[in-house]
């Protein structure tokens, strides 16, 4: 059953970047990220409901609290560069660019938690990443480099929320932690929405945009839920494994449904960056 899960998980997610990357063509990124946040939490907040899942926070320190503030702010601030770069960038680029956050998770365990065992390993696997990311981001296209930009900037904030909330938070679960992360994700994007005015405009956003925007929300709902019993069930490393080919995923897809061209140079770069990620879950 866990492969089952394991395998809708990872096909959900990339078709939640298929769905937001055809939300994106009329809608601002911050529609996009509050649509997408909303739906989202409000789903992580069902299953929590439904399954009865406690919800009691224990008691938080001043300083706790601080770290999930800015860890909220933080992975809002991804979620928003994330968007803006799959607005303007093609699906297989910003997929690949996605896995710089491996890189940069990979970089902070060997200096910030000195997990230097098997160092030489490690230093192969973030080189074929990172190989594999630079082939298939520099490929030819039309689009303008904003979405390289923002892209690069929303694996930082990915890495920097990630770091805050597992160093320094903890509410009782991690289910309980990253819903609740959600939660001020989404408060803080709708803060900006309407500070930038941006609500009154979404009555002439296409209304197939808008339904687009919310299946990507809804896909990457149910995509959390199944690695959620994928990963309780099954073989972690397998799971991670299986869910690691996003970045192939999403390129079919992409080929298929938004006829984005797939080229040789890119099916290399994005081997490249499977074998580093499974040389990484497999040899640690």
């Amino acid at each position: 059953m866990w492969v089952i899960y394991t395998i809708a998980a990872t096909l959900l997610l990339s078709l939640s970047t298929i769905f937001a990357k055809c939300g994106s063509r009329r809608a601002d990124a911050s529609v996009i990220t509050t649509l997408r946040t909303l739906i989202t939490t409000a789903c992580m907040w069902a299953f929590i409901l439904i399954n009865n899942i406690d919800v009691r926070f224990p008691a938080l320190n001043s300083k706790s609290f601080l770290y999930l503030i800015i860890s909220g702010i933080v992975m809002t601030g991804a979620l928003y560069c994330y968007h803006i770069s799959l607005k303007s960038g093609d699906v297989t680029r910003v997929s690949a660019l996605e896995k710089l956050s491996t890189v940069l998770l990979i970089i902070a365990a060997i200096f910030l938690y000195k997990q230097t065992s098997l160092y030489y390993i490690r230093i192969i696997c973030t080189v074929l990443i990172a190989v594999g990311i630079i082939i298939v981001v520099t490929k030819k296209s039309r689009s303008n480099s904003q979405w390289l930009l923002f892209g690069i900037l929303s694996a930082i904030c990915t890495v920097v929320a990630y770091i805050l909330a597992t160093t320094n938070i903890y509410l009782g679960s991690n289910l309980l932690t990253l819903t609740f992360l959600m939660t001020i994700s989404l408060i803080l994007a709708l803060i900006i929405m309407f500070i930038r005015g941006i609500q009154k405009g979404i009555s002439r956003i296409p209304f197939s945009e808008i339904l687009f925007i919310i299946l990507s929300g809804l896909s990457a709902g149910a995509a959390w839920y199944c690695f959620r019993n994928a990963y309780y069930i099954g073989n972690t490393n397998t799971v991670i494994a299986i869910t690691s080919m996003t970045v192939a995923t999403s390129a079919t897809l992409a080929a298929l449904f938004l006829k984005e061209k797939v080229s040789w140079k890119s099916i290399c770069g994005i081997l490249f960056i499977i074998t580093g990620i499974l040389m990484y879950i497999f040899m640690i």
